[in-house]
């Protein structure tokens, strides 16, 4: 088949196939030939793309995520997907950003009950906000590929409950209140004094 007769060709460079193989034929593919270049058309949504493709904008199109889940490992190249306004379970974006680590997906994610987010969002400010379950909460931050920095002062998880989050994502930047002592201070703050003031004695 396609994938021995390669081998008696070894200057070879690129290859056009005029039908797409199937995922596990294309990942074995670049695997035993990582120099050589591979094209073919796929069709993804009902639209037709390259295997050189890196980008997809799905705007105002209408996605079926089981159906995409197994049609994107046929884009080797691809890096970023978009999508528009659309709701999508949030088992079923967590399946897909899973499965393609690699590539992020630009979406709504309904990060809390009351808050929908985009996943392109850098900075984000929950101090508004009620965080009732930090374990879900946390797993849904891997749809957040591009955050830096989450402001999760008086939300409502435990210092223990914040600090596994912030060994489990070490390139954002959590911030939340603790208490030292009688002290209830922001993690972010570079200096604080533990002297205790007392108010000036009252004058007859």
């Amino acid at each position: 088949d396609l994938i021995d007769m390669l081998t008696y060709f070894p200057a070879l460079e690129s290859v056009t196939i005029s039908a797409p193989p199937d995922e596990s034929t294309a990942a074995t593919l670049s695997q035993m030939y990582p120099s050589v270049q591979f094209f073919w058309n796929i069709t993804v949504s009902g639209e037709t793309y390259s295997t050189d493709t890196t980008t997809l904008d799905f705007t105002g199109k209408t996605v079926d995520l089981t159906a995409l889940r197994s049609e994107l490992g046929r884009l080797p190249n691809l890096t970023q997907v978009t999508f528009g306004e659309d709701v999508f379970a949030l088992a079923d974006q967590l399946a897909l950003a899973q499965t393609y680590p690699a590539v992020a997906f630009i979406w709504n994610v309904q990060l809390l009950d009351d808050l929908s987010v985009r996943s392109d969002t850098v900075d984000l400010d929950l101090r508004d906000y009620k965080v009732p379950d930090a374990v879900a909460f946390s797993d849904l931050l891997v749809l957040f590929p591009k955050l830096t920095r989450l402001d999760m002062c008086g939300t409502g998880p435990t210092d223990e409950e914040m600090a596994a989050m912030r060994a489990r994502y070490p390139a954002i930047k959590f911030i939340w209140y603790t208490v030292v002592f009688k002290w209830t201070i922001r993690t972010d703050i570079k200096g604080f004094s533990m002297i205790q003031r007392q108010p000036p004695a009252a004058t007859m």
